[in-house]
């Protein structure tokens, strides 16, 4: 059968598939028989930060806030409590870019923690950004997200996880361990604890404000008196990714000390951007010979940890390090592919790159997300402290909480000497091909070309990228095309040689080593152009996989309009479709998509111009090989890229047709040159010996012609 007519049959065959994929899915997606509805907590989000209201008590599971714990022999004779306070909610900062600030922040009295932190400069969905941009209005996009279901609003980067009938907040203050001798007692801060003072904004002398600040307080009393005042403190300021909070407190008693440590909450509910496979990491930054050593690890850590449980907290916990180890951690959080959510300890003296003057010791764990998948939780134990009477202590945390780009990393002091770039997913199956540095120049030229020649359109970018890589490595692709002709047409020679010395392995060598000299072919040319090249084309597929600015980036009006998704030419709607044995490798196929379709079609034409043995210098295996090959690679790269970003595979395909027309010009350009050698090597035999200027010159093509 002719290679185009199976091409052809493969073709159907996939059409075929994909429309009783289709079928299933509209199946799928007709009514069911009603249930009984799940009780869903209401949202919602106040549009401006200028007051506070009382909002209803939630529902959570705490610890009693009277317990107390006796450690030694004996019972407690000092009971503590904590004064339960309203829950309320209130908003720092604004989603409208108008206000100048990066986020949206919404806290609330339950353990004094974040809700929600939505991006100003981010959108959950493509649709979204699209209507932000047709609407031109803050608030009138903002109607459109409550009347249109289909909208989602601005990206929430951190938010609660839910396990069971327990929340888990970001940031939350969870407990205190209060100690008194041999007597402890711990009082959970995660409930209704905390007392929400006034938002107070500072503006600037034309009036524009500059920053945005409340304070939680939360009154502990032993023997119905005043014992100790917690104070925590969050301040924004405009056009910074940085949350500043402070945490106070203050010994009431006049007449005796207090000892107390803290747990305090990193961020949490940080969502998977990548539909194949969760990249989420927990981060964590050490502090090494004056520099920040970070440390990413992935979910598949989750899975020898225990889910967190109420009674199991302690036991379950992992510990990552301590301020007083020989390399100090300085902060932890949580990463997806494209955000990080990030607490760092600030020093006393700012500015200075050292480790915690508190004592703190930083942990992990797993929470049950849903029950398919598992999330990180992160924090850390503050303490002890020991506070004179009537004296206090305060320690500030610096929560990071934006999309990881370079140049934001790289032009923000803080965020360099903490090592945050570490954080971006230079990661691949070929990690040891490529090189993180290589990988950011590659980024710095993306973003060049995008904003100088290529009017705005990071798919452009990418082409124009592709093309300057191909052009440099041109002198390298064309010795190994010249290396692979030859070593096809010293083929049969080669065979010949083989079978002659089969029983003399040591002849063998020397008269194939002998054949290569004469003919002037290097086996390994046609290898060492590949090596240098494959650091380059990695630490570009790596760039362009880590490029958050490729997030919902269009490069065509109705196709491709997010590069860092798959192309999605007709989305199938609902939760998408499971292929057995498939879907762990390419995750749910949520619509078609073209642009792998003709990435194995360019592929398949490239596998088909590429050199190869026939005739008798290949044997029936070899052949065989070759046919299979031919329409396996094919086969797998439309696997492996279906549901890949379309930015990635916009790149691969660009490469493969450059490198398809670039091995084109070369070969033609070989014929071309061997054909005007060989008509002007025509000679006339005559007896006799020839003058030295009469003699024929060497070749200079490529190869020798025989006479």
């Amino acid at each position: 059968m002719k290679p185009r007519n199976i091409l052809l049959i493969a073709l159907l065959f996939i059409a075929g598939l994909l429309m009783v994929m289709m079928y299933m899915q509209n199946k799928a997606l007709q009514p069911q028989p009603t249930t009984a509805p799940t009780a869903t907590a209401p949202t919602s989000a106040p549009a401006t930060a200028t007051t506070t209201a009382p909002a209803e008590t939630k529902t959570s599971e705490t610890d009693s806030p009277t317990a107390t714990k006796p450690v030694g022999s004996g019972k407690t004779t000092w009971p503590v409590t904590i004064i339960d306070e309203p829950v309320r909610e209130v908003v720092l900062g604004s989603t409208d870019k108008t206000q100048g600030f990066k986020f949206q922040v919404k806290l609330t009295g339950l353990g004094a923690a974040v809700e929600t932190i939505k991006l100003t400069d981010d959108f959950a969905t493509v649709a979204d950004k699209r209507r932000y941009k047709r609407e031109k209005n803050h608030q009138a996009y903002l109607q459109a997200v409550d009347k249109d279901p289909k909208l989602e609003g601005f990206y929430t980067l951190v938010r609660p996880v839910i396990v069971g009938k327990r929340k888990f907040y970001p940031l939350a203050t969870r407990r205190i361990t209060i100690t008194d001798g041999k007597e402890q007692v711990q009082l959970d801060l995660s409930g209704p604890r905390w007392e929400v003072g006034e938002v107070l904004t500072e503006k600037n002398s034309e009036g524009k404000v500059q920053s945005q600040s409340v304070t939680f307080s939360a009154w502990i009393d032993r023997n119905k008196e005043p014992f100790l005042l917690l104070k925590k403190t969050y301040t924004l300021k405009v056009d910074d990714y940085s949350i500043d909070v402070r945490i106070e407190a203050q010994n009431l008693r006049k007449d005796s000390k207090v000892k107390f440590s803290l747990m305090q909450y990193s961020a949490t509910g940080v969502s998977r951007e990548d539909i194949r496979s969760d990249n989420r990491t927990l981060a964590y930054g050490r502090y090494e010979d004056g520099k920040a050593k970070v440390e990413n690890l992935a979910v598949k850590e989750l899975e020898d940890m225990s889910p967190w449980t109420k009674d199991a907290e302690e036991k379950d916990a992992k510990e990552y390090g301590s301020s007083d180890s020989s390399e100090p951690v300085m902060w932890i959080g949580q990463t997806n592919k494209f955000f990080a959510a990030l607490t760092y300890i600030v020093p006393k003296e700012s500015g200075k790159l050292t480790a915690p003057e508190t004592e703190a010791s930083f942990f992990g764990v797993a929470l049950d997300e849903t029950g398919k998948s598992k999330t990180f939780l992160a924090g850390m134990n503050l303490g002890p402290y020991e506070l004179e009477p009537g004296g206090s202590t305060d320690v500030r945390l610096d929560l990071f909480a934006g999309p990881k780009k370079r140049s934001l990393f790289d032009d923000t002091p803080l965020y360099r000497d903490l090592g945050y770039a570490s954080t971006m997913h230079f990661r691949s199956c070929c990690t040891m091909c490529a090189f993180e540095w290589l990988s950011l120049k590659m980024m710095w030229l993306l973003d060049f070309f995008k904003n100088s020649i290529a009017f705005h359109n990071y798919g452009v970018a990418i082409i124009l990228l592709v093309i300057l890589v191909r052009i440099c490595l041109h002198p390298l692709m064309k010795k190994q095309q010249v290396s692979m002709m030859r070593m096809q047409k010293l083929a049969p020679e080669m065979e010949k040689v083989k079978k002659k010395y089969a029983n003399d392995k040591a002849k063998l060598n020397e008269e194939m080593m002998k054949l290569y000299k004469t003919q002037g072919a290097t086996p390994i040319l046609g290898c060492l152009p590949m090596l240098v090249q494959m650091p380059i084309l990695i630490a570009l597929w790596t760039s362009i996989n880590a490029s958050v600015e490729l997030r919902h980036a269009a490069f065509l009006p109705v196709w491709i309009i997010d590069l860092a998704a798959p192309d999605g030419l007709l989305p199938f709607g609902g939760g998408g479709i499971n292929i057995p044995l498939l879907g762990s490798m390419i995750g749910p196929i949520t619509g078609f998509n073209l642009l792998p379709l003709l990435l194995c079609v360019v592929m398949f034409l490239q596998m088909k111009m590429n050199p190869q043995m026939s005739g008798a210098s290949a044997s029936p295996q070899q052949q065989s090989s070759q046919t299979m090959m031919k329409y396996m690679m094919p086969g797998m790269m439309l696997v492996f890229f279906y549901n890949a970003p379309s930015g990635l595979t916009l790149y691969f395909m660009t490469s493969t047709f450059a490198g398809l027309l670039e091995q084109y010009i070369i070969r033609k350009h070989i014929r071309e040159k061997e054909a005007a050698q060989a008509a002007v090597e025509t000679t006339v035999s005559m007896p006799g010996k020839r003058f030295r200027g009469q003699k024929p010159k060497k070749p200079k093509g490529p190869f020798q012609v025989k006479r």
